[in-house]
C-alpha cells in the first residue's frame, strides 16, 4: 500500500505494523507524518505508534549520532504528550510518555534525574496500572529501584536537600521487578538479565549472579545495547 492510498487510520496502522515488522522504522515514520496533516489521523492510537517509531529510531542513533538521538527522544515525547492530551488514559501514550521522560532526564544528567525521580516513578506506575504484565515497564521500574538504591553519598545528600523524604528502595525490590519482567518475556532482553545478575551480586548470591550473567552473554540479540550488556556481563563474570 502506498501512502497516498491510505484512507483510514486502521489502514495506516496496518501498513505501519508491516513496516515495523521489517524494521523499516524511518519509512514508517515518514508515512505517519505525511498522514498526520489530515485531522482523521490526529488520534491517540496514531500518536502512540508515532511515539513508538521515534523510540525505535532513537535507539538506532543512540551511539552513532547524539543529535539525532536527542531529536527523536524529544519528538517522541511531544507526540506521546499530544496523544495524552486527547486521552489522558490511553495506555500506549501513557507508556511512551513514561519511557521518553526517563530518557530525557538522563540526557540532562543525574541531578535532573534525582530532581524528577518521584515524577518518573509516578509515570511508570501509571503505565503499569494499564498493563501489569508489560516487561518493558517492569524493567524500567526495576531500574528506578536499582538507581535509587545505588546513589552515592553525594547523590543522597543532594536528594535530602530537595525532599523531606527522599526516594528509597532496595536491591531486593529492584530484583523483584527485574524477575517479573523476565517472567513475562523470558530471555528476550539481555539488559534485564544483566541487571538481575547485578542485583544478585549486591545481595551476595554469586551463583545466581553467574547463572544470569551466562544467560546474558549467550543472548542472541545483535543490537548495540545487547552487545554492551554482553561486554559488561563478561567483565562481571571474570571477577567471580
Amino acid at each position: 500500500m502506498l501512502d497516498d492510498e491510505v484512507l483510514t487510520p486502521d489502514q495506516l496502522l496496518y501498513e505501519v505494523n508491516n513496516l515495523m515488522d521489517s524494521r523499516e522504522y524511518e519509512e514508517a515514520y515518514s508515512l505517519v507524518l505525511k498522514c498526520l496533516s489530515d485531522s482523521q489521523f490526529q488520534i491517540p492510537n496514531v500518536y502512540s505508534v508515532l511515539s513508538r517509531l521515534c523510540l525505535n529510531i532513537a535507539d538506532i542513533y543512540s551511539r552513532a549520532d547524539k543529535e539525532k538521538y536527542e531529536f527523536y527522544i524529544n519528538t517522541g515525547y511531544r507526540f506521546a504528550k499530544t496523544g495524552c492530551s486527547l486521552n489522558e488514559n490511553h495506555p500506549g501514550c501513557v507508556k511512551y510518555v513514561a519511557l521518553f521522560f526517563e530518557r530525557k532526564l538522563w540526557l540532562k544528567g543525574t541531578k535532573r534525574w534525582i530532581e524528577k525521580s518521584f515524577d518518573l516513578k509516578q509515570q511508570l506506575l501509571k503505565s503499569l496500572s494499564f498493563d501489569q504484565n508489560d516487561p518493558i515497564i517492569l524493567h524500567k521500574i526495576g531500574l528506578w529501584c536499582f538507581e535509587v538504591t545505588g546513589w552515592t553519598w553525594v547523590q543522597k545528600k543532594f536528594a535530602y536537600a530537595l525532599f523531606k523524604e527522599p526516594p528509597r528502595s532496595s536491591y531486593q525490590e529492584a530484583l523483584k521487578y527485574f524477575l517479573s519482567a523476565e517472567g513475562r518475556n523470558p530471555k528476550s532482553y539481555s539488559t534485564n538479565l544483566l541487571y538481575i545478575a547485578r542485583c544478585y551480586l549486591h545481595l551476595k548470591q554469586p551463583n545466581m549472579a553467574k547463572h544470569y550473567l551466562e544467560q546474558c552473554i549467550d543472548h542472541e540479540s545483535e543490537d548495540d545495547e545487547a552487545e554492551q550488556a554482553r561486554l559488561d556481563a563478561s567483565k562481571l563474570l571474570e571477577g567471580l
